[in-house]
């Protein structure tokens, strides 16, 4: 998500970030199931913004999940972003343990790892939107829960003949390929060749519609930026 403009009242300091209309991609899902198409351009998206975090930036987020993935549109293209990057980090020495278990690798509860294990949540997230996840317990412990999904995943790819299902495999492994090996895969490559470039839709924060927030905003002395209300 991009960022717009900032202002600082008694409140404590207040980001205004680029709005994302539809919520998040589990919200979304509810109201009307995401096609495979759909997800196909949510799988490309999202790896294609694992790209610059961890090539461009050494950024791991570590908390991919659903509710961390906001939908600007879905028409006439699905168009999503990462956010929440409170659990993300810069160092290559990872061994904090953190993250949404239900999608977290198993390495990360383990001992050190990798930035794939932001390519294993995006690959959780594609099977459970495209093929659904096995039915799971509380008590389940990460790495139990990590194995089940991946027996699950060999189960459904058997045969061998669903393109889709050998890429998620292929992401849903322990230590799983970094980005930049998968994109070389050809299984990548039924996503599509597309690069998403978009530009910051600089629509005011929703807080900032209601009047009184609007007001707060203009008379603040330490706001920054050319934000415009339109």
């Amino acid at each position: 998500m991009s960022f717009v403009d900032s202002i600082l009242d008694d409140g404590g300091p207040v980001l205004v970030m680029e709005i994302m209309p539809l919520g998040n991609l589990s919200d979304l899902d509810k109201i009307q199931k995401l096609s495979l198409e759909e997800m196909r351009l949510v799988l490309r998206q999202t790896l294609q913004a694992l790209a610059y975090l961890h090539e461009q930036k050494n950024i791991t987020h570590r908390d991919i999940k659903p509710e961390n993935i906001l939908v600007r549109s879905r028409t006439p293209d699905m168009h999503v972003k990462l956010c929440d990057f409170g659990l993300s980090t810069h160092s290559s020495l990872l061994r904090t343990h953190c993250g949404t278990s239900y999608y977290a690798a198993a390495e990360i509860f383990t001992g050190s790892y990798t930035n794939s294990v932001d390519v294993w949540s995006i690959g959780v997230i594609g099977y459970q939107f495209i093929k659904g996840l096995p039915k799971h317990s509380k008590s389940s412990k990460a790495k139990d829960w990590s194995e089940k999904i991946r027996r699950t995943v060999e189960r459904a790819d058997c045969q061998g003949n669903d393109p889709v299902v050998r890429l998620l495999k292929s992401m849903l492994e322990l230590n799983a390929m970094p980005w930049i090996v998968l994109r070389q895969s050809p299984v990548y490559q039924i996503l599509g060749s597309r690069t998403y470039r978009y530009p910051c839709n600089r629509t005011w924060h929703y807080s900032l519609q209601r009047p009184e927030h609007w007001k707060r905003y203009q008379n603040s002395p330490q706001r920054y930026g050319t934000l415009q209300r339109r």
